[in-house]
């Protein structure tokens, strides 16, 4: 299973809104405190923005721009009662100010209220043509909604509007790319490292598209840059190891999961692919071990069942393996294609199976055959 970085980075879009109307906020607020409540948040200290925009609000209690800005660090705390009711207020108090419409519209993005987070985008935009934080959010709407044509005209906006917004490029190229338009995605995402040489999205994501391209030795020097960048994140590593991984130089593979679960022990993702390299390389026991403690973390992945299984079927395990098969195919119609391709059905390992066990294969064979047609 590959792991999607698609939409990386979007929760930063608010962040870099906020960022873009310093200079139009400050007229209103006083400018020191709104300076330092826009650092705070900036850095992720949400807790501090929060206490100097309560300060602000404190003074100016129809403070539109404040109440909005809070609203935001409510919501990057996940604190979405706070953070809607301070959108609200912001719009009761100053139904013409821009940052209020977008603020609001975030909540009801985080809520999942799609038609009306665009409806309050599109008011922002309205109140404030040249919007492009707006037009972005917009755009991820449509994102999540798979319209990516749509998307891709937000997207697009923004970017007219302002050119080197680095949210606006990740995101076209991540619509570009789901479109299979790997050409164009390219160009956004070199456009959006350009821009920003540090951000890991462009790069990770860069990386899959030149390995799904088959550009091998690029998708290797973008996720090895990203590493360079971020040697503590486990991301790049995993990016890294999933090339490895299609290139069959499976040690290497396994050296970057090793590193991957070194920086993120409970990632499940990592441990599946691990025990898949395993497998393949004919470690069955350590193959079992990482299926094992990914199942333990989510007992309910039909993938990593049907994986443990054919662990189970190389050991000759068929009876723990028929299992793993039912609960995989239980969880998920899906795996029935796995089953039906297992080694159960090779002729050499059918002479294996004790015949109790394969009593019961046959039966459950005619049930799953019944009940997932």
């Amino acid at each position: 299973m590959l792991r999607n970085y698609y939409l990386g980075g979007l929760l930063l879009v608010g962040a870099m809104f906020f960022l873009s109307t310093f200079a139009t906020a400050q007229k209103t607020v006083g400018p020191a405190r709104f300076d330092a409540g826009m650092k705070a948040f900036k850095v992720r200290k949400y807790d501090r923005a929060i206490e100097i925009f309560s300060r602000i609000i404190a003074g100016q209690p129809k403070n539109a721009k404040a109440l909005a800005m809070r609203a935001r660090a409510h919501s990057a705390i996940k604190a979405n009662r706070l953070a809607r009711f301070d959108a609200r207020a912001a719009v009761r108090s100053d139904p013409n100010e821009p940052l209020a419409h977008f603020a609001l519209g975030g909540v009801h993005h985080d809520d999942k209220k799609l038609d009306q987070a665009l409806q309050e985008y599109e008011r922002a935009i309205q109140l404030n043509p040249k919007f492009a934080f707006a037009f972005t959010n917009r755009g991820l709407v449509f994102s999540e909604r798979k319209q990516f044509d749509l998307a891709i005209k937000e997207f697009s906006r923004a970017i007219q509007v302002k050119p080197k917004h680095v949210n606006a490029l990740l995101n076209r190229a991540n619509a570009f790319a789901e479109l299979k338009d790997y050409d164009r995605a390219i160009k956004d995402y070199s456009k959006a490292i350009e821009v920003d040489p540090k951000n890991l999205d462009p790069l990770l994501n860069r990386a899959k598209i030149y390995g799904i391209e088959g550009l091998f030795d690029l998708a290797l020097s973008d996720a090895s840059r990203a590493i360079a960048i971020a040697p503590n994140l486990s991301d790049p590593y995993f990016s890294r190891a999933l090339l490895f991984h299609d290139q069959r130089k499976f040690q290497r593979a396994i050296r970057d999961y090793d590193k991957t679960l070194e920086l993120s022990p409970n990632d499940i993702e990592a441990l599946n692919n691990r025990g898949n390299v395993y497998g393949e390389i004919g470690q069955s026991q350590k193959a079992l071990k990482d299926f094992d403690k990914a199942l333990q973390i989510d007992s309910d992945n039909p993938t990593i069942y049907a994986n443990r299984a054919q662990a189970h079927t190389e050991m000759d395990n068929f009876r723990l393996a028929i299992g793993d098969y039912v609960s995989a195919i239980m969880r998920s119609p899906k795996c029935l294609d796995s089953y039906r391709k297992s080694n159960f059905f090779n002729e050499n390992r059918r002479g294996k199976i004790d015949q109790e066990a394969l009593s019961y294969l046959i039966k459950i064979k005619g049930f799953i055959d019944s009940s997932c047609r």
